[in-house]
């Protein structure tokens, strides 16, 4: 029976020697772990003298290996084999898992400067795509001057001594409004996008003058026409109000074609489209004497319809991994139709004087931003920045005011209505907000 079992042990011993001389190798050899799903290889068997068992002779000449140091020679090689699994397992694992919640440790695109891939994943970590489906930020805007120099009222006949003109007007706080954009991609590298911005409140804004019936009223030139003294509601008077507020929306739809250079850190982006923008503005100016009890009502409103083609783009550098600067700017030439509604009434008239009128012509549009963007998650991206809007060629309802008047009375116009849509306006904005991609 022994011999039996000897006579086996040489038969398997011998084979696994025929297998080492035809040139198999280790008995675990694996490929390394070359990346993200790279395959394992099969294990092999090896010869007993790979695994450092020497070989012995038999009293008759027969080759055979020393069972004892083959046991021994074999729990050695496997052991290490085992840990080089693990190893190769957990290299995989760590991937995977990496690859699921961002916890890659280090990557080559940004010179392993930390765990970048928790942003972009691996192989983009310092260079992600500026792109996004739904784009929301809070504005905050602010209006730099209300028009040109318009005056309103004098302290004393003739235009001496001006108390009270637009320049009192000023737009000194800023306003809530809010953009909400989203972004469609209908072919590679092209975006539909779609946008609105608003006001939440208007710009508003007061000022008055007081005297001692020494008030004196454009609407008489200051108390000379007709003479001496104007007309009852506006000249002589103890108050003169004025009041004003304006509001703006504007809603866009664009094609914006994007890029990127060969290293990735610089991209940017041409757009092309449409905007409709809308500015409506309200003045009133009332004036009264408390002595004679006399008083006049004027309102204004100025609505400014504007739409055209626009063109444009954005430039962004990635700085860090994470966080992108740039700028954004369009512009365009758009057409537009400016219309003046004033409603004027006086205690000495039965019936107050409406008046209507509109004109249409050609405007100018002009937005620019200074953006930055950071990486919040891998969805979410923070965006904070300063934009200045300009427009040119509108309507604003102090350019718009008409104090002439030929009497007998306060509101008889001295000609036809008109509209004056030669006016510019400069506005900017502090703006926070999120970009997200599904």
């Amino acid at each position: 029976m022994k011999s039996i079992w000897q006579l086996g042990l040489l038969t398997a011993v011998g084979s696994l020697w025929l297998a080492g001389t035809a040139g198999a190798q280790s008995p675990l050899a694996v490929q390394p772990l070359s990346g993200y799903g790279a395959p394992m290889a099969m294990p092999q068997l090896v010869s007993p003298a790979a695994m450092g068992v020497p070989l012995t002779y038999t009293p008759h000449g027969m080759p055979f290996y020393d069972p004892a140091l083959l046991a021994v020679a074999y729990d050695e090689y496997a052991g290490a084999s085992e840990g080089y699994y693990e190893e190769v397992e957990g290299e995989f694992n760590g991937a995977v898992e990496g690859d699921v919640d961002g916890s890659f440790e280090e990557c080559s695109d940004c010179g392993g400067a930390g765990r970048c891939g928790k942003f972009f994943g691996a192989g983009a970590c310092a260079c992600p795509d500026h792109w996004y489906d739904f784009h929301v930020e809070y504005m905050y805007w602010r209006r730099d001057t209300v028009s040109r120099v318009i005056p309103f009222t004098s302290s004393g006949t003739g235009p001496g001594t001006i108390v009270l003109d637009s320049d009192d007007l000023g737009f000194d706080s800023y306003e809530p409004g809010i953009r909400v954009s989203a972004s469609f991609v209908f072919k590679p590298g092209y975006d539909l996008e779609m946008s609105y911005f608003g006001m939440f409140e208007r710009f508003e804004d007061g000022a008055q003058a007081t005297g001692t019936n020494d008030l004196f009223s454009t609407f008489s030139d200051f108390g000379t026409n007709p003479g001496p003294t104007g007309f009852p509601e506006t000249d002589e008077a103890s108050l003169h109000t004025l009041a004003y507020s304006s509001d703006m929306h504007s809603g866009e739809i664009n094609v914006r074609r994007r890029w990127k250079n060969a290293n990735c850190r610089l991209q940017g982006s041409i757009l092309y489209g449409a905007r409709y923008f809308r500015l409506v503005e309200d003045l009133a100016h009332d004036t009264s004497d408390t002595a004679s009890g006399e008083s006049l009502e004027y309102d204004l409103e100025t609505v400014n319809d504007m739409i055209g083609f626009q063109t444009g783009g954005d430039l962004y550098l990635c700085v860090l991994p994470g966080v992108m600067v740039g700028g954004e700017a369009e512009a365009g030439i758009y057409a537009i139709r400016t219309k003046n509604e004033s409603v004027m009434n006086a205690t000495t008239v039965a019936n107050p004087l409406v008046e209507e009128v509109e004109t249409h012509d050609v405007s100018f549009v002009a937005e620019a931003s200074a953006v930055t963007i950071v990486q919040l998650t891998r969805r979410t991206r923070f965006r904070g920045a300063l934009t200045v809007l300009y427009l040119d060629g509108v309507g604003l309802a102090t350019e718009n005011f008409d104090p002439n008047r030929t009497g007998p009375d306060v509101v008889t116009p001295a000609a036809m209505p008109f509209v004056n849509d030669n006016g510019n306006a400069l506005y900017y904005s502090y703006t926070g907000g999120l970009e997200v991609v599904y």
